[in-house]
C-alpha cells in the first residue's frame, strides 16, 4: 500500500540531533511549532506576549517565552 507524504509526516521537532535546545528561534519556526500563523507571532511579538532577542536585523523569539506560552514550563 502506497503512503503518501502527509501520512508520515512528524510534528516540527524542538531542538537538534545533537541534544542542544536552540535559545532562539525564527518566527517561521515558532509558526512551524505553535500552529499559530506568522502574522499572530509578529502580533504578540508587537504587544509583548513573546518575548524576543535582537541579532542585527533579525527578529528571534525565545523559546522559553515560546515555551511558557505553550504551557510547557514550570514558571
Amino acid at each position: 500500500m502506497n503512503q503518501t507524504a502527509s501520512a508520515t509526516r512528524q510534528p516540527p521537532t524542538i531542538g537538534y540531533d545533537d541534544g542542544v535546545k536552540p535559545l532562539a528561534v525564527t518566527v517561521k519556526t515558532t509558526s512551524r511549532i505553535t500552529g499559530l500563523g506568522e502574522s499572530t507571532i509578529w502580533a504578540m511579538i508587537a504587544d509583548g506576549r513573546l518575548e524576543c532577542a535582537r541579532v542585527g536585523r533579525r527578529t528571534l523569539p525565545l523559546m522559553k517565552s515560546i515555551e511558557k506560552m505553550l504551557g510547557l514550563s514550570a514558571a
